[in-house]
């Protein structure tokens, strides 16, 4: 008879040990377990995107939507040069035919921050929002 517990890999990387003895680490974003983040089948970075998500189903099952699109990738080409891809959270296109860009974020860093003001400069027809 075996005694031993069966561990995978997986939560082995997710132990750490803290005065002699094992611990889990703590996630080093505070994010929530993938079972707090899922939502139709999807699992999402954070409980905000999430959230979000169910608020533009809801939104697109009364009509105001026409289509929903999630991590949607924007090349940024400077003078035929490819600079690098922003993918947003949410492409949203509403019945008028508007186009807006959702993007969920909890902590902008610096290399964010540049590929946004360039994604303003390259997509001057796309409505730009920042969920925080």
């Amino acid at each position: 008879m075996n005694l031993t517990p069966q561990i995978t890999p997986e939560q082995v990387r997710s132990l750490k040990v803290s005065n002699g003895r094992l611990v889990e680490k703590a996630n080093k974003y505070q994010v929530s377990p993938a079972a707090d983040r899922t939502y139709g089948g999807v699992v999402f970075d954070s409980k905000r995107e999430m959230v979000i998500a169910q608020t533009l189903d809801v939104q697109k099952a009364a009509g105001l939507i026409k289509r929903i699109d999630r991590q949607v990738k924007y090349p940024m080409v400077v003078n035929g040069k490819h600079i690098c891809t922003l993918i947003v959270d949410f492409k949203v296109l509403y019945q008028d035919g508007s186009v807006e860009a959702i993007e969920v974020k909890g902590f902008p860093t610096p290399v964010w921050k540049l590929k946004w003001a360039l994604f303003k400069a390259l997509y001057p027809e796309t409505v730009l929002k920042v969920v925080k």
